[in-house]
């Protein structure tokens, strides 16, 4: 299979550290999407370049096309080779940390006063882009809801921008992943959970705040809203 390798192409200062730590944490959400998809293992390596051949995940302080500079933190393409590409903006959210942070929930008395406050950073972005690569490596792969429209597998955007805590035990840190969708989301008659986090009330039903696009009749794409997407409760 081929190796999803991360490079930071950024001139941040601490962009070399940061890209490692997240590389430690891609690999334990890589696991994750696998299993949920049923999916091969993936080798996730920390790169110094990209690699032909390899699935490049490429941090970067400027989009090589600056048209989706207003409109993503993160894109994926197909290479030259035809092998999945992905783009990540390294300024994607300013200063905020590059791993995102988690703050426990706050317990008085045993009693839960507030919960876990989950803020993505980079990293989050990172995870997302890798998640789609893995679900919809061509970006080809459509699923037929119950209107008839074909959605394209975009298994972060459909959750977005729910997110969940990946510890990173060997460096006492925390890393923010996107919640992404499973399989049984793209079935009418799919059981939950629909998500990592089962974020989704119903198959081919997006959350608040969610997104998606599906193919028009003229071969295009079209965006989803959350109202636009949602569909009846399936018996």
């Amino acid at each position: 299979m081929p190796v999803i390798n991360i490079v930071n192409d950024s001139t941040s200062a601490n962009a070399s550290q940061d890209t490692f730590l997240t590389t430690q944490a891609v690999k334990i959400f890589v696991q994750q999407v696998c299993q949920a998809w049923n999916l091969p293992g993936y080798t996730v390596q920390y790169g110094l370049a990209p690699v032909d051949g390899d699935w490049n995940v490429l941090i970067v302080d400027k989009f090589p096309n600056a048209s989706m500079t207003s409109i993503a933190l993160g894109y994926h393409e197909l290479d030259h080779l035809n092998n999945p590409v992905a783009y990540i903006r390294s300024n994607a959210y300013g200063k905020r940390s590059y791993l995102g942070t988690y703050s426990k929930p706050f317990v008085l008395l045993g009693k839960q006063i507030s919960p876990a406050r989950l803020t993505p950073g980079v990293a989050t972005v990172v995870m997302h882009e890798v998640a789609e690569m893995l679900a919809d490596a061509h970006i080809d792969q459509y699923a037929t809801a119950p209107d008839g429209r074909q959605w394209l597998r975009e298994i972060c955007d459909h959750v977005s921008p729910v997110c969940y805590n990946i510890p990173l035990a060997t460096a006492k840190t925390n890393c923010i992943a996107p919640d992404f969708t499973w399989p049984s989301f793209y079935q009418a008659d799919g059981k939950a959970p629909y998500s990592e986090c089962n974020t989704p009330t119903a198959p081919f039903t997006l959350p608040k705040g969610a997104y998606g696009y599906y193919k028009t009749a003229s071969g295009g794409v079209a965006p989803l809203s959350a109202a636009s997407a949602k569909v009846p409760d399936v018996e």
